[in-house]
C-alpha cells in the first residue's frame, strides 16, 4: 500500500488534510477537518477538484521517477468517471 498526504487551506483559513491510499489498483481518499481532532473520514465519491490536485501531484512525482505512470492513468480514469456528474452545488435552484 502506498500513501500520499497533502494539505489544502480552506476558504475560512483552516487547513484540511487529505490522504490518498492506493492498495492494488484501488484508490481511497480520506480527509481530516481543520484542527486534526476529528478522525479521518472516507470521501466517496471524491470531489473533482481534489482528484485534479492528486493527478497533478502524481504527475510531478512521475516526472521525478518517484511513482509509475500507471498511478497517473488510474487517477485520470477516476476523473473520466466523474466528468458526467455535475459539480457539487452546480445547478441548485436554476430550474
Amino acid at each position: 500500500m502506498r500513501r500520499f498526504e497533502w494539505k489544502v487551506r480552506g476558504e475560512d483559513g483552516g487547513i484540511w488534510r487529505w490522504r490518498a491510499d492506493r492498495h492494488g489498483a484501488n484508490w481511497v481518499l480520506n480527509m481530516q477537518a481543520p484542527g486534526g481532532e476529528k478522525p479521518w473520514e472516507s470521501v466517496e465519491p471524491p470531489p473533482r477538484a481534489v482528484l485534479e490536485e492528486l493527478r497533478e501531484s502524481m504527475f510531478r512525482k512521475y516526472q521525478r521517477r518517484r511513482v509509475p505512470w500507471e498511478y497517473v492513468q488510474e487517477i485520470e480514469a477516476m476523473l473520466e468517471k466523474l466528468r458526467g456528474r455535475p459539480e457539487e452545488g452546480a445547478g441548485e435552484g436554476s430550474e
